[in-house]
């Protein structure tokens, strides 16, 4: 019987190993991104951004001050006070950064100058005629622009003075004030009321600069609403000087002693605040939670946060975890990309 060698009936060519199976590399997360302030839940904003701004009308906003990302408003007047975060100073043309709190988040957007409301930057004395008393005191007559009341340039005048005018609830009034007051941003902070009041007017009246002297303002008044003012001292023959506030200005003149009766006792005052708008989050939208940073689609920058959970209205990308959503900005909506926060 013939013997077959052990070597011949074993393969010479060794067996290729078994691949090990695909490892799957999961990709690395975005890179955290240092958030503006503006955007930092913990932000105190009274404190970092100083500056207001009040939107008068509803125009273009972009998303960077070159104007990426533009978004066109319906063109409508409002009256929204906003913090300033930028102040647009040396850009042409003149963009300001505000930021569009809403009941769930906010924004920082850029706006043009011309759709915010004409102001002094801080607390300025109109006067019905130059020059203005070098000396002052809260009883020296004029009209105290509050910073953020609006006004309307009529005129350019001489030395650089400018005449304006001024609407408010009950009063008109035309003066002149320092051209390098007038500015579409202004500080926060504002003289409080004294809430001194001791007489009311009994009809609309002409409010002087001095007795029989020159008009600063006219004082409406009807039989329904007879505005509160304060006598501060003794007549000077027909005439008693009177404080007029508004939220806006502080008006110091002198009136007919027969348009005032003085009373006792206090007056109700209401305060305002800055205005929030609403929401644009529906029920049946995406989900985010408070805290989660808001991107530019356009500049892919942070423009703001979630500030509490909501659902917002998706508009792409919907089943990821960088949907984008629609969102309320100083009365216009706009697109901005959400992101989980780390």
């Amino acid at each position: 019987m013939t013997t077959v060698p052990v070597q011949a009936a074993i393969d010479p060519t060794p067996a290729a190993p078994a691949e090990p199976p695909p490892v799957a590399v999961a990709e690395p997360p975005p890179a955290p991104v240092e958030l503006p302030a503006f955007a930092r839940l913990e932000s105190d904003l009274e404190l970092l951004f100083p500056l207001r701004a009040t939107i008068r009308r509803v125009g273009t906003q972009f998303e960077s001050v070159e104007g990426e990302g533009a978004v066109e408003g319906d063109g409508r007047a409002v009256l929204l006070p906003t913090f300033a975060v930028e102040d647009g100073a040396g850009t042409a043309p003149r963009r300001v950064r505000v930021l569009c709190e809403a009941a769930s988040h906010r924004l920082a957007m850029y706006v043009e100058a011309k759709d915010l409301v004409v102001t002094v930057r801080d607390e300025e004395l109109m006067v019905a005629a130059l020059p203005r008393p070098a000396r002052r005191s809260e009883r020296t007559p004029g009209i105290r622009l509050r910073p953020g009341a609006a006004i309307e340039v009529l005129r350019p005048g001489s030395k650089g003075f400018v005449r304006v005018r001024h609407q408010g609830a009950a009063i008109v009034a035309k003066g002149w004030v320092a051209a390098r007051a007038i500015d579409v941003v202004h500080t926060g902070e504002r003289l409080e009321s004294n809430g001194r009041v001791n007489a009311q007017l009994l009809g609309a009246v002409r409010l002087l600069d001095r007795p029989g002297g020159r008009e600063l303002a006219r004082i409406g008044a009807d039989a329904d609403v007879r505005p509160w003012v304060e006598r501060l001292g003794p007549r000077k023959g027909k005439f008693v000087l009177v404080r007029y506030e508004e939220d806006d200005i502080e008006a110091v003149g002198w009136v007919l002693r027969t348009d005032v009766r003085v009373r006792v006792g206090e007056v109700e005052r209401e305060a305002g605040m800055l205005g929030v708008i609403g929401s644009a989050a529906t029920s049946d939208g995406v989900r985010l939670q408070r805290g989660t940073p808001l991107f530019g689609l356009h500049t892919q920058a942070p423009i703001g946060v979630v500030t509490s959970d909501e659902a917002f209205r998706c508009v792409a990308d919907c089943d990821t975890q960088t949907p984008v959503v629609r969102a309320d900005a100083c009365a216009s909506a706009v697109d901005v990309r959400a992101r989980a926060p780390r």
